[in-house]
């Protein structure tokens, strides 16, 4: 028997070897660094995008489930912009608190968004709110 020392690696390593500097976790992008805004609106699905959602979770202390969304075009066009929308309120209108995660790079043309106008009722309809629902286009 010689005296050479060899170290142990762990199991995938190469014997004698340490591991590399940098690890699986180090390597994985962390959500804090991705950029990110929040915005609060009373219409959470009508911001000028396509969006698909893809999933709901509902949160602890917190009456309202959190929906997510990314972009339509994120397979066609690889598209990585995607939205958590959280209901904040019972009020009617309900606010709703959306954070959106990157920009949009897909390049497409917005979305028109419906032009809801709340007008007063003619003084014989009593207490009732007429919404109209108009085109921009």
């Amino acid at each position: 028997m010689g005296s050479a020392s060899a170290s142990y690696s762990a199991p995938g390593g190469v014997f004698g070897l340490s591991p590399p500097e940098s690890s699986r976790r180090d390597s994985r992008k962390r959500r804090k660094d991705r950029p990110s805004w929040v915005k609060h609106t009373f219409t959470p699905h009508f911001d000028g995008h396509l969006w698909r959602k893809y999933g709901q979770k509902n949160i602890k202390d917190s009456v309202f489930p959190r929906l997510y969304y990314r972009c339509s075009y994120r397979e066609d066009k690889q598209c990585l912009a995607s939205k958590l929308v959280q209901q904040e309120n019972h009020e009617d209108p309900p606010l709703f608190k959306v954070t959106y995660t990157y920009e949009h790079t897909c390049n497409t043309a917005p979305v028109p968004t419906p032009d809801v106008v709340a007008e007063l009722p003619a003084p014989a309809t009593g207490d009732a709110l007429f919404l109209r629902f108009d085109s921009t286009g």
